[in-house]
């Protein structure tokens, strides 16, 4: 993926659906992950962005798999991508989901959490911040709620957005930044899964969700991160 990235490539479009568009590398990326979910792994139920519900043997440990989340990054050469998975056994609501891992091509960072080992970078324990930046990502796109910029402005905080959904609220969950909120209704069950199990990790966190079945169908609204954050934005969103 990340030798696609810098040569340019993997950005023609295969197919396009309403809001959303599959190229090259978001198909390649995901063939990937399933491949390796069927070697290590033998059975298993996978919801994946691109190609729907996969189901292997008895399929009672479900993977939810977003092989590249911010493609629209990759397409426009912007080095902020990630390709995450989260699994559980017989998940069927993300909070069913006890495992994870995020990895960030741009920066050589695999993340992991599992109820064992916590939360790992490349290996080591991972640090939560105990005061994150008073910053919130937000996402925008084609379609967005005024609220999503009023709400932290009024509230004192500076607001971003950088295009890859997952990213920013992995940022939250760590306690980068001071939260991350989306309510398009346009994101997938995938796109929040992961980083949700790895913030289960950090005492600090919380979020509040509408649309929590994982289920190619769903349509999820989030706003996660500090506890006191999402308090304030709950009640104001």
């Amino acid at each position: 993926m990340w030798e696609m990235f810098i040569n340019g490539e993997g950005v023609d479009v295969e197919r396009r659906r309403e809001g959303d568009v599959t190229r090259r590398v978001d198909a390649e990326a995901e063939s990937v992950v399933l491949e390796v979910l069927k070697t290590e792994l033998g059975d298993f139920t996978a919801v994946s962005e691109e190609i729907g519900v996969v189901k292997r043997g008895n399929g009672d440990l479900v993977a939810v798999v977003d092989p590249l989340d911010g493609s629209g990054n990759f397409s426009l050469g912007i080095p902020y991508f990630a390709v995450m998975v989260a699994a559980g056994a017989r998940a069927k609501r993300l909070e069913d989901l006890t495992e994870a891992a995020i990895y960030m091509p741009a920066v050589d960072r695999l993340y992991t959490a599992d109820p064992r080992r916590g939360v790992l970078i490349n290996g080591a324990p991972a640090r939560f911040r105990e005061t994150p930046e008073p910053t919130v990502f937000v996402e925008l796109g084609r379609r967005f709620s005024l609220k999503t910029l009023e709400a932290p402005l009024s509230a004192g905080y500076k607001v971003r957005s950088g295009g890859c959904a997952g990213c920013q609220l992995l940022a939250a969950a760590m306690g980068v930044v001071a939260g991350y909120i989306d309510i398009r209704q346009r994101l997938g069950p995938w796109d929040v899964a992961a980083p949700l199990v790895v913030g289960r990790y950090n005492a600090r966190f919380r979020y509040c969700i509408k649309g929590d079945l994982i289920d190619p169908g769903t349509r999820v609204d989030v706003v996660g991160g500090d506890v006191e954050f999402v308090e304030k934005m709950c009640s104001l969103i």
